[in-house]
């Protein structure tokens, strides 16, 4: 089971995500892939700053942005991931599940 933790500051904008686990390899690529291209694209497109862990044996992935102020592109990157994880769960309910955490 991977679960995926959102993370939304006190203006509601999701400002951290945490994912831990694992699934059936097709799932597991999609919410990789998902993922890690989020995190590369927010590092070479946008200047903000953020702490990324990950441990491959576990399936970790903590990503958190460090500045309150998130850029525009940076929003716009992490929502697009928002969807298509939670695409990818609705469509896998039984191996991906999702939470949602509110400051």
């Amino acid at each position: 089971m991977i679960q995926i933790n959102f993370f939304y500051n006190s203006v509601s904008e999701l400002s951290a995500f945490k994912i831990k686990g694992h699934a059936p390899e097709y799932i597991c690529s999609a919410v990789s892939l998902f993922t890690i291209n989020t995190v590369n694209c927010i590092e070479k497109f946008t200047i903000d700053k953020f702490i990324c862990n990950y441990d491959k044996k576990s399936g970790l992935i903590d990503f958190k942005f460090t500045d309150k102020n998130i850029s525009h592109d940076s929003k716009i990157l992490i929502m697009a991931l928002e969807f298509g994880l939670k695409d990818v769960a609705q469509k896998h309910d039984k191996f991906v599940c999702i939470s949602e955490v509110k400051s």
